[in-house]
């Protein structure tokens, strides 16, 4: 009688209960999808991201969206062994492509052509990560600007060479990417103030910045950022003098919920300044360990919590 109730249920109700499997651990559904080709079948529905290792394992891509129907996540970064440029095309080519919201191409060579022919594809795009590129040039984000246009969210820090982005290419993509929410420059160090300049100015709509690493950002770029950006709420930033900030600049950053701060000179002011800034509604406070507050600055400290540590220079 129990095996009769249990095959009498509806997909409906197995998708469910194996939905909150793969709440607690996408490992969890391994077992029942061995069981019979029904389970097979609700367990692959149920899947939206998928990790690209080696073409090969999983024979044309294309197979990928007959398998798993509600994919909408790929990740590239552990990639090995074969044409990223074909693959990607292979990709695009497929109806279902415009699924894809989420793509992450982090670590990898990124193949110009391949770039081009998906962002005529990926119009719904709205997550991009090439963190780590072996290469990374302006010529990229004229492309992603030009073909994107639902992008949200962008990832481009810490090119492996230094980065040879400069501020005309944020310039590019800040003009028309205007509905961007996410950005991350960190490590791209030919990026100055007019970089954030642009950002702040084209994209109104910015809620998180993360400039670490950047040495020829100052406190004027986070100045103008702080005071124009009404609605952010979460920057980091790094080896910046907040001594020399006004006070207006940062009782104009009304949303800012997340602060992170490395390597900079931060005298008690500023920190008292914070605490006492009731229109702000900072929950987040993280500050470098070589930071050594002067006098009280300590006391305030404690009030936004235990500083943390930077790992391998990302947030």
């Amino acid at each position: 009688m129990a095996n009769k109730s249990c095959k009498d249920l509806p997909d409906e109700c197995w998708e469910l209960i194996f939905n909150l499997l793969h709440q607690r651990h996408h490992s969890l559904l391994e077992s029942p999808s061995l069981s019979c080709k029904r389970f097979l079948s609700i367990a692959n529905a149920l899947r939206t991201h998928f990790k690209i290792t080696d073409p090969t394992l999983v024979g044309p891509l294309s197979n990928l969206f007959n398998r798993f129907p509600r994919l909408n996540s790929l990740d590239f970064t552990a990639f090995r062994g074969g044409d990223l440029d074909r693959v990607i095309i292979d990709v695009a080519e497929n109806s279902n492509f415009d699924l894809i919201e989420t793509l992450n191409l982090s670590g990898t060579e990124l193949p110009l052509l391949g770039l081009k022919i998906l962002g005529l594809r990926m119009k719904n795009l709205k997550v991009l990560n090439f963190s780590n590129l072996r290469t990374l040039g302006n010529v990229h984000l004229e492309v992603i600007a030009d073909t994107m246009p639902c992008l949200e969210d962008l990832d481009m820090t810490f090119p492996l060479s230094g980065g040879s982005v400069t501020d005309r290419g944020i310039e590019v993509l800040s003009s028309k990417l205007k509905g961007m929410i996410v950005i991350a420059i960190s490590g791209n160090e030919l990026l100055t103030d007019k970089s954030l300049i642009a950002l702040s100015t084209n994209c109104v709509y910015l809620t998180h910045i993360h400039v670490l690493d950047c040495s020829l950002v100052t406190p004027f770029g986070i100045e103008f950022v702080l005071r124009n950006s009404t609605n952010l709420s979460v920057l980091s930033v790094s080896e910046i003098d907040f001594g020399q900030l006004d006070d207006y600049s940062i009782r104009c950053a009304r949303n800012l919920s997340d602060l992170t701060i490395y390597d900079s000179v931060v005298p008690d002011e500023y920190l008292h300044l914070l605490a006492k800034s009731s229109g702000i509604p900072l929950t987040g406070f993280t500050l470098s360990l070589e930071f050594q507050p002067m006098s009280s600055g300590g006391a305030v400290i404690l009030r936004f919590g235990k500083p943390k540590r930077r790992e391998n220079g990302k947030l």
